[in-house]
């Protein structure tokens, strides 16, 4: 999620300001979808709900937009705090022979 949305709330809040729908509707959509990998539920339910917004062409499409883009931009906040703590321990015990570059 870091990688494929490390931009996203700022293309969401760009979009939103320039009334672009189908922007709208994409980036929700693929927040959406990572989300609902993550089983961030409320932030899918959100994503849902703008993606919505902006397939109806509602007036609610820039403010959900805007909403959602607070909502990423918190999780990505959140999941870079966490890979910066001690609990971040990337563990060869997860990898095995020959996974993450170990041989054997």
């Amino acid at each position: 999620m870091l990688a494929t949305h490390h931009d996203t709330a700022a293309r969401l809040k760009e979009a939103a300001a320039a009334e672009d729908l189908l922007s709208l509707r994409n980036l929700a959509h693929s927040v959406k979808g990572s989300a609902g990998n993550l089983q961030a539920d409320g932030l899918r339910i959100l994503a849902a709900e703008a993606e919505r917004a902006a397939r109806d062409g509602t007036d609610g499409a820039a403010p959900k937009a805007e909403e959602l883009a607070l909502a990423v931009d918190a999780l990505m906040a959140a999941a870079r705090n966490w890979m910066d703590s001690e609990a971040w321990e990337p563990s060869a015990r997860l990898a095995g022979p020959g996974r993450l570059g170990q041989s054997g």
